[in-house]
């Protein structure tokens, strides 16, 4: 797929790291049995070599605020199916926080939200634990 500004970023950091990782490595059915559409999540990147309470970590940069909704709850769909086995980050703007909280205030969506000011930051203090 193609990358947005934060995935390149991302994907530019993992890389510089040296972080083995898979970019859009699979794509997940997240419909429901008697519903008629579509939905799926492409995750943009799992590390295959992190775990977080054993589940593979996925990280998902987003940075449009305009379908935040929607993506949250893509996202907490994802996760009631396939949350004992992935762990997932988001990395989002630093004036997404807000939002985010007040959309998902029981952190349904994801498992942890970095800010794209201290991701890198967050990320070393993950890696090392």
């Amino acid at each position: 797929g193609a990358f947005s500004a934060l995935e390149k970023e991302v994907y530019d950091f993992l890389r510089k790291k040296q972080v083995i990782f898979y970019y859009e490595f699979m794509e997940f059915c997240l419909s429901q049995m008697n519903s008629s559409a579509s939905l799926t999540y492409k995750p943009d990147f799992l590390l295959p070599q992190l775990t977080n309470n054993g589940r593979k970590v996925l990280l998902e940069p987003h940075g449009i605020k305009s379908n935040l909704k929607e993506v949250l709850r893509k996202f907490s769909i994802f996760k009631k199916h396939y949350g004992k086995y992935f762990c997932l980050i988001l990395i989002v703007p630093d004036d997404f926080m807000s939002a985010i909280k007040e959309l998902d205030p029981q952190q349904n969506s994801y498992d942890f939200v970095w800010k794209r000011s201290d991701y890198k930051t967050q990320f070393e203090i993950f890696h090392s634990s």
